[in-house]
């Protein structure tokens, strides 16, 4: 159902030209498999040259061994010419060497990993990181670019007529013709001039297999394998290596636009009816599939994918990273046994349909619709939704992903890709919402213009506060709140000074993790109220708003809260009241008590210092709304965060555009965790992910498993050894989807009740069971009993009736249990159940969380399952460093690679969110 790319490389010799083996077997594995008599002795459909260099090079028709070979060493077809240079052999600069061993062993489950020692050098007392050098320099051929149909589309091949088949062959045929024609067109494939720094258009060479099944069980599924060789004709008729750099990045789009020209091409012919498949429950997907075509056929012939999902998922989820994808493709495939005729692969597959009680003739209702589609209003709503998308995780984006998202919204809707192209483009040029960012050769960005209003407001907010006097404290108050808090290390003091005696309204603060930000929180805010000045803390969640709160002593709530507040009219208050009389007989009847919020409304003055906390998560719309309140109220502000944990989940920074106006006050020590995690995370932090790794990987701490359930099951079994299944208060389980939370949250559930650490005595919530003995975490907020948004406690009790009884992990202050707030909470069975507009339910079982919901929050024991699309530095930095005691990784071998390299590719990214003004300056471009 995607458009995929595969780099294929060969070794090469030591007179620098390519193994002649190497890419024989190349071609043979292409070639060996095709045959004109397919259909009655087995095989594939002979390949077919295409494309506009390989019309150049008198490349028409079927594709020989030796035309595909000579091509593939970069010559002529008739090989008597050498069409590109291949670059000379250099010499590897290194260190000493490490040498890999020459055949990899497949790792089991719970396997130690040891990676390569670095080498160092004592030179001028720096350390020097030996990568392990190649044994020979590879020589590229070409790439493999597979065009894979949705699976509805396979089965009604494969249940249809012989007419009706050569249609949709035809069909896909025309589609990836189409495709790559869009590409030769638009992509500058051609790389000329010192040091390629030309990029222009240019004609590909290209050798079309088409393929009928799956591996391994043969299931019908339709794809193509475009062989782009590594050779482009440039416009003057000269040969150069294909420009990469701009094919890989196209790929994402490349695959959407396949399947616009297959939905025309297959509606046009066949008059089918289209619809948008889902990932989940109410998740659309970025494909079609066909009407009529039952879904039970969709399950029975999806083998392969379920293989291989087998390996790099665990029960129910779908997040693994591509690259583990194509592992675990590559390790389970089997070799292709006998090959069957393709006549007798329908024969067999219409028996598998009947058996279901589907009878392959029912599928031909599925032809021959007439549906009209409004393409104008389709696409208009297209068009608005992908630039909303875009801009609700990026500041700026680029005309391809433009493309991307609104040919994936248009799958169901028949219209060509190059159609579509141009609709966008005059689409672009005409709109009045859109801004160009910044250009640079065929890349243009954009922004629309609300986003670049909301960055310079914010700018300018910034520079006001920073240039408004406000936050300086008197010195004899601030040595008061210093002898206050006499456990503050020379570090946290120099930072509490540099705030308390800032001539400006704002001042940032940031640190490493573990670096005590709330410890010189509370100083900071001892010295205000010293002062007479008025306090408020803010943070994301609600626990961590309580955490701050109980470690400051100041008046903390959400930042979600405090907005909700203070932004509203009067128009909206009197709504409010009349919303809120409503709520309480809604509430009365759900079991919610019939009583005003006890907690006061956080309101702000010029009296007032605001201290938001986890700053660097702040993006710029949600940013825009806390510096307007504060700007307007007159208050100021005392900003924390650090840039290298989590980024905004939304576009932009507004941390990296205060600590660009003012600096900030940075804390470098670690004082969470241990002498050997914290240097682990230091050199995380600092980028040197294989060092931090072998720390780990050292002390056995790293291990790698056969697949991502076996890691899961060992996560559990040494959680469970390690004590934590009598006391699961004492460590947190970390991975990066809410499904992963919920699968290993049973598996902990499952080994406590094995062991007998809980009763088997429950209560359904959701989807989900709530034992007696069970740790659990509340999902939302309920004031009127102190309870915050991931809250823990633990389950006393489930009454006859179902109420749930839980005592609270938290402690209570002195004017808290004045109001009459308990630790002993009973839930009623109606108070269970998801509340209005939230996913989850009230209470589920705590184990495991995402390693999102970790940020801030701080634990005895952590362990840590990395791996998949989410995967990089900053979600690895936090994962680890949330432990005061130990830290133990565990991963799949699909996303560890060979020496851990892919699991260490992914943790080398850094997710930086920048503006789109940023953006137009880092770029140096005038627009």
């Amino acid at each position: 159902m995607v458009a995929s790319i595969r780099k294929l490389s060969v070794a090469k010799k030591r007179d620098n030209s390519p193994d002649k083996m190497s890419v024989a077997s190349l071609v043979n594995y292409y070639v060996d498999e095709t045959s004109l008599n397919y259909y009655t002795q087995g095989g594939e459909p002979p390949g077919e040259w295409i494309g506009q260099g390989a019309m150049h090079l008198g490349l028409t028709g079927q594709v020989t061994k030796e035309q595909l070979f000579n091509i593939l060493m970069g010559k002529s077809p008739d090989g008597t010419k050498q069409l590109v240079r291949i670059q000379k052999r250099q010499p590897p600069k290194q260190v000493g060497s490490i040498k890999e061993p020459e055949h990899h062993e497949q790792l089991s489950s719970s396997t130690q990993v040891e990676l390569p020692k670095d080498q160092t050098s004592n030179a001028q007392n720096e350390q020097t990181e030996v990568k392990k050098p190649k044994e020979r320099e590879e020589h590229v051929p070409g790439f493999d670019v597979t065009f894979s149909v949705p699976k509805s589309v396979s089965i009604l091949w494969a249940m249809s007529s012989p007419e009706v088949r050569q249609t949709i062959e035809l069909a896909i045929q025309r589609a990836v013709d189409s495709a790559l024609r869009t590409t030769e067109n638009q992509l500058p494939l051609v790389r000329r001039g010192k040091a390629g720094a030309i990029w222009e258009r240019g004609r590909m060479i290209v050798a079309k297999f088409e393929h009928h099944t799956a591996r391994n069980e043969n299931d019908p599924q339709l794809h193509i394998h475009a062989l782009i060789a590594n050779m482009m004709i440039a416009n003057d008729g000269r040969v150069f290596k294909l420009n990469s750099k701009s094919l890989y990045p196209w790929i994402r789009t490349l695959g959407p636009l396949f399947r616009n020209n297959l939905a025309f091409e297959l509606n046009d012919r066949l008059g089918v009816d289209l619809y948008h498949s889902e990932k989940k429950p109410g998740v659309r997907s970025g494909w079609f599939e066909i009407k009529g075509v039952p879904k039970k056929l969709l399950g029975l012939f999806s083998t392969r994918h379920k293989e291989i999902a087998e390996a790099v998922e665990l029960w129910g989820t779908r997040h693994s990273d591509v690259k583990a994808k194509e592992a675990a493709n590559l390790r389970t495939r089997k070799h292709k046994g006998e090959s069957i005729p393709t006549g007798g692969l329908f024969q067999k597959w219409q028996k598998q349909a009947q058996s279901l009680g589907i009878k392959p003739e029912s599928l031909q209702s599925a032809l021959g619709k007439k549906v009209s589609h409004d393409r104008e209003k389709r696409f208009a709503q297209a068009f608005e939704y992908a630039t909303h998308k875009l801009t609700i995780s990026d500041a700026a984006f680029l005309r391809r992903d433009l493309i991307r998202e609104v040919s994936e919204q248009m799958q169901d809707v028949p219209i060509r890709g190059d159609d579509l192209i141009r609709a966008i483009d005059h689409t672009i040029a005409h709109s009045k919402d859109l801004k160009t960012v910044a250009s640079r050769g065929d890349l243009t960005y954009y922004t629309t213009k609300e986003m670049w209003r909301l960055e310079q407001e914010n700018a300018q907010m910034v520079d006001k506060l920073a240039s408004t006097p406000g936050l300086a404290v008197k010195p004899k108050n601030i040595e008061k709140a210093l002898k206050m808090n006499p456990h503050l290390s020379e570090e946290q003091v120099k930072a509490v000074r540099e705030i308390l005696t800032n001539e400006g309204s704002l001042a940032c603060m940031s640190g490493i993790a573990g670096s005590g930000k709330s410890t010189v929180m509370k100083a900071i805010v001892n010295a205000y109220e010293l002062e007479g000045r008025n306090v408020l803390g803010l943070s994301l969640a609600g626990a961590a708003a309580q955490n701050l709160q109980e470690k400051t002593g100041a008046e903390c709530t959400t930042v979600a809260r405090f907005l909700w507040h203070a932004e509203k009219t009067i128009p909206q208050l009197v709504k409010d009241v009349v919303k809120s009389t409503l709520g309480i007989y809604e509430n009365a009847l759900r079991g919610f008590p019939d009583q005003p919020e006890r907690v006061a409304i956080p309101r702000i003055d010029s009296n007032t210092i605001v201290i938001p906390d986890e700053v660097a998560m702040f993006d710029t719309p949600f940013g825009h709304r806390v510096l307007k309140q504060v700007t307007d109220a007159g208050a100021k502000m005392v900003a924390a965060g650090d840039s290298e944990q989590l980024p905004p989940i939304g576009a932009g920074n507004c941390f990296q555009q205060m600590t660009a106006r003012v600096g900030t006050s940075f804390l470098a020590e670690n004082w969470r965790q241990t002498k050997i995690e914290a240097e682990a995370s230091q050199l995380l932090r600092d980028g040197h992910i294989d060092k931090a790794l072998k720390i780990y990987a050292d002390k056995g701490d790293l291990t790698v498993h056969e697949n991502r359930k076996e890691a899961a099951l060992a996560i559990v079994k040494d959680w469970s050894k390690d004590g934590h299944s009598k006391s699961p208060e004492t460590a947190m389980i970390f991975v990066q989807t809410r499904e992963e939370v919920r699968a290993l949250n049973r598996m902990c559930q499952q080994d406590r009740l094995l062991y007998g650490d809980m009763s088997s005595k429950h209560v359904k919530v959701g989807t989900e069971k709530v034992h007696v003995g069970e740790w659990i975490k509340f999902n939302a907020a309920d004031r009127y009993r102190g309870i915050e948004n991931s809250h823990t406690g633990v389950v006393t009790k489930i009454t006859l009736g179902g109420e749930v009884h839980v005592k609270l992990d938290r402690e209570f202050t002195k004017n808290e249990k004045r109001r009459g707030l308990k630790k002993e909470i009973v839930i009623k069975p109606k108070q269970l159940k998801a509340r209005k507009g939230e996913k989850e339910p009230f209470i589920m079982p705590a184990y495991a969380r995402t390693v999102h919901a970790g940020q801030g929050l701080s634990t005895k024991y952590a362990y840590f399952m990395p791996g998949g699309r989410m995967t990089n530095k900053n979600l690895t930095y936090v994962g680890i460093s949330r432990s005061k005691v130990r830290t133990k990784i565990y991963v799949d071998q699909d996303h560890a690679g060979p020496f851990c390299s892919l699991i260490t590719e992914a943790m080398k990214k850094q997710v930086s969110k920048e503006t789109a003004h940023e953006l137009k300056d880092r770029l140096s471009l005038k627009l």
